[in-house]
This record gives structure tokens, C-alpha cells and sequence, in this order.
């Protein structure tokens, strides 16, 4: 692990040849066995390490503000040296200090640390992180209570994964529910998961759990705790009552939004009413000026947006007084539906369908010699008037030469 060579893997991964300028190192599958080289790069917030040949945690003194560091798959066998994930506490601390009125939340200065797939038999060191939230310890050779018991110093602990060891007896989950603020927690591939009512007691015990190796529902949750408190009778009936609250509360919301859409319907359909009125009336207005003008009434001419109360009235009682197309039997005028707006189709002019016409009648009149057959082809041939003569007959090389000619087939 040599200064070029992590900057080429800072050049490669889109860093910066300046160490300081780069908060993420990528140095996994690289086969270091050693880490070295990295106190130029004080600004680093995660690491990786996963997939070499590590077997001491070493060279991270100076990596202060260091919050995530994975080292996964690797040949550790013990956690060490790990005070620079403490020394981001006390930053925060520091900085919480100086500026007392600025909030500073766990989650900007928690930590997660993946030791999974190596060779542990006991989590010693990780009690002095107090910040740390998200620990990956799956497939080492944990085998029992004493080998994790600084997992109960990890206070703020949210996720704890500890699947495939050899984890076993009581004094596992008693630790484990030292925990308050743990969410989630997989103990999959442990013999301990054999224990009778496990996942109830745990769940009873641990009040945020989200997750045991698989998702805890609120239905679950609520069964869970009345066993703790008075066994399966307690637990059937507090399913039962959590099917009859979650059934109530299906009729509640069905029921509110059945009034919601009522009082809409009925808001909507006084909307269009007033709408419709209010259409209605500049209508007649509007026909009563129009009509007066049109007949010559001189009082509506002079004053034309104060109709005659009479011809109001006499539109009133007939919506066709004063249309152009009233006069006609044919076309009635458009009627207004329930909410006082007109139909589309009320304004359609009728369906005209055309008179057959046969082919002979489309044809230009023909010659007096011509004659057209039913089928429509000519029978004779052409004859010229002005070069016929009457008394010697048609002259030579005029004579129809086939009087059953088709003109269909011409071009």
C-alpha cells in the first residue's frame, strides 16, 4: 500500500491526487496486507478494505473523522485500534461545544463497522465506540454470551447482524436486549434460534425491533406482548381484537369517503344549478333583445338590454321564441338536460341520405345511333350523318366492322 498506489486508486475511483481532498477510499480486492500510508488522508469518511489479506487493524490513528470502515473478508482476529472512530466523537463533541446553539444529531457523526466473514472469536474493542450504529459481525466464530458482551455498551446499536456463528444459551439475548435502540437484528444460522418462543421474547423485550429475520408487523407486535403478559389466551384474544379494530376501521374510512363523495355530488349539482340559471337567464335576455329588434319593437331598440317584461315572460313560458330556427317543424330548438347545459347532439343537423342514381342516368347523351344494352355496352357501330349517302349506302371503308364493341375494355 504505497503513496502512488493509493493515489491511482483515488484517480481511479474519480478523487484527487491531494490525499485531504478525497472522503472515500476504495482499496478492496487489492490483496494489501497491510494498511499504511494513509496519514495524508485526514479527511476520510468511509474506507474499504474488503477481500485482502488483512490480519491487523493498524495505520487509522490519524483518520479523525472517520465513520464507516469495512473490512469484510479479511484474516482479522481480533478488533484493535480503533480510536479514530472515538476520536470522531469527541470532534463532535468539540464542535458541539464551540457552537452551542447548533444541533448536532447522532446520526451525522454514527458509525458502521463491517467485520464479517473473518476470524473473531470474541467482539472485544467495540465498547468503546458509543456512536456505533450499524455492526456486520455474520460468519466469524462467535460461540456464546461472553464473546459479544461489549454489544450491550453500544447504546444507540440500530442494527446488529450476527447470523452464521455458533451462538447459544440464554446469555446471548439477554446481552442483545441490552440494546434499546436496536431495529434490527438477524440471528440467522445460530443454534440459539432453536430456543422455544424466541422471537416472542424477543420482540417483548426489545420495544423498537423492526426486524428479526424477517419483518415484525404491528399485528405481531400486539400478540407478542399480551403473551408476555398473560400467556396464548392473551394472545388470541389480542389478534382477534386487532382483526376487529382493523375491520372497524375499514367501515370508518368506507363510510367517510361515501359522505365525502355526497357532499361533493351535492356541492357539484348546486354549482351547475346556479350555472345553469344563470345561462338561462342571459339566454332570454339575449332573445328577448334580439327578437325586439328583429320586429321592429321600438322600445327594446332604444334600450336593448331591458327587454319588455311581456316578451320575457312569453319566452319564458317558450324557449323557441326568438330562434331563427324555431319557425321551422323540422328542427325543434336545443332544450337545456337537468343541470341547465345543452346537449351536443341537440345541435346536430339531421342525417341527409342521397337518392340512388343509376349509371345510366350519370351517362352524357349519346348519338341518335347508339344504343345502350341493359348491361351498358354499345350495340352498333358508329355512323356519320354527313358522309352517309342515301342512295348509295354508307361508302367503302366506313362500315361498321363490330357491332357488339365494348368500350369497357378500351383504353
Amino acid at each position: 500500500m504505497t503513496p502512488e498506489t493509493l493515489m491511482k486508486l483515488c484517480e481511479s475511483h474519480g478523487g484527487f491526487e491531494t490525499p485531504n481532498l478525497n472522503s472515500n477510499l476504495y482499496a478492496h480486492f487489492k490483496g494489501f496486507q497491510r494498511i499504511q500510508n494513509l496519514e495524508p488522508y485526514t479527511e476520510l469518511k468511509a474506507l474499504w478494505l474488503e477481500s485482502n489479506g488483512l490480519q491487523k487493524l493498524e495505520g487509522l490513528n490519524t483518520l479523525t473523522k472517520l465513520r464507516c470502515l469495512y473490512v469484510q473478508q479479511n484474516l482479522l482476529t481480533r478488533i484493535e485500534n480503533v480510536q479514530c472512530l472515538v476520536r470522531t466523537l469527541k470532534c463532535a463533541q468539540a464542535a458541539k461545544s464551540s457552537h452551542p446553539d447548533r444541533e448536532c444529531p447522532v446520526s451525522d457523526v454514527s458509525q458502521d463497522l463491517d467485520i464479517s466473514q473473518n476470524r473473531l472469536t470474541k467482539l472485544e474493542g467495540i465498547g468503546v465506540l458509543p456512536l456505533l450504529s450499524n455492526l456486520n459481525a455474520s460468519k466469524n466464530f462467535l460461540i456464546d454470551g461472553e464473546s459479544i458482551q461489549e454489544i450491550g455498551l453500544c447504546q444507540v446499536l440500530s442494527t446488529l447482524d450476527l447470523s452464521n456463528n455458533s451462538l447459544e444459551g440464554d446469555a446471548v439475548t439477554d446481552i442483545i436486549c441490552q440494546t434499546p435502540a436496536l431495529l434490527s437484528l438477524n440471528l440467522t444460522g445460530n443454534p440459539v434460534m432453536s430456543t422455544p418462543q424466541l422471537r416472542k421474547k424477543m420482540i417483548c423485550r426489545i420495544s423498537k425491533l423492526a426486524y428479526l429475520d424477517r419483518p415484525v408487523f404491528e399485528a405481531e407486535r400486539l400478540a407478542a406482548e399480551a403473551w408476555g403478559r398473560g400467556g396464548r389466551e392473551a394472545e388470541v384474544e389480542a389478534r382477534a381484537n386487532y382483526r376487529e379494530a382493523q375491520l372497524q376501521k375499514a367501515r370508518n374510512e368506507a363510510d367517510s369517503f361515501r359522505e365525502w363523495k355526497a357532499a361533493k355530488i351535492k356541492e357539484r349539482v348546486k354549482k351547475d344549478a346556479n350555472s345553469g340559471a344563470a345561462l338561462a337567464g342571459s339566454t332570454i335576455t339575449s332573445k328577448a333583445a334580439t327578437f325586439g329588434c328583429l320586429s321592429g319593437d321600438s322600445s327594446t331598440t332604444a334600450n336593448q338590454s331591458a327587454p319588455p317584461k311581456s316578451l320575457v315572460q312569453a319566452i319564458q313560458a317558450d324557449p323557441n321564441v326568438g330562434d331563427f330556427w324555431a319557425t321551422s317543424t323540422e328542427e325543434p330548438c336545443p332544450v337545456p338536460n337537468e343541470q341547465g347545459k345543452f346537449d351536443v347532439a341537440s345541435f346536430r343537423a339531421s342525417s341527409f341520405i342521397p337518392e340512388p342514381v343509376s349509371y345510366v342516368d350519370v351517362l352524357p347523351p349519346l348519338p341518335p345511333a347508339f344504343e345502350v344494352s341493359p348491361q351498358g355496352s354499345l350495340l352498333s357501330g358508329i355512323a356519320i350523318e354527313t358522309l352517309q349517302d342515301t342512295e348509295h349506302g354508307t361508302p367503302k371503308g366506313l362500315e361498321p366492322t363490330n357491332t357488339n364493341t365494348n368500350f369497357d375494355d378500351l383504353d
